[in-house]
């Protein structure tokens, strides 16, 4: 009996471990294009050492809020950040290939170099828990 009582303190011990959760940074702002809120767009934060890649439509105003599929946040480490023209979930940001084949919407032209994280010249280090808002004001 001892050993059946071991193995459930075990298995509880090792499922209350895995409640800690994923450690995350909570990460909101606002991308402005000269100064002006960017009011349509896709913005992206990735790692290219750890593989971490999430993007966020930007809102009317510019902001934007990242989040994971498993919490609301992203893990703390140091990202790349691009914009590109269009907005997820209608087709007209593609998963993979240029930025040039994005959406052809009435919006502010975003300068191609922001397309991508390697050019944008844009990053971001997300911190543990609550970070102060990340502001990117792109140049035409």
């Amino acid at each position: 009996m001892s050993r059946r009582r071991a193995t459930i303190v075990l298995i509880a011990l090792l499922a209350v471990a895995g409640c800690g959760g994923e450690r995350v940074g909570k990460v909101a702002g606002i991308v402005t294009l000269a100064g002006q809120p960017l009011g349509t767009g896709t913005i992206v934060f990735e790692n290219p050492e750890t593989g971490v890649s999430v993007s966020a439509n930007l809102d009317a105003d510019g902001s934007y809020t990242l989040q994971t599929a498993e919490a609301e946040g992203l893990p703390p480490e140091n990202y790349q950040v691009s914009v590109r023209p269009g907005v997820i979930g209608t087709g007209e940001t593609p998963l993979a290939g240029s930025a040039e084949e994005t959406s052809t919407t009435a919006a502010p032209a975003i300068p191609a170099r922001y397309h991508s994280g390697s050019t944008s010249g844009l990053s971001a280090q997300v911190g543990e828990g609550e970070n102060r808002p990340f502001y990117f004001d792109l140049e035409r």
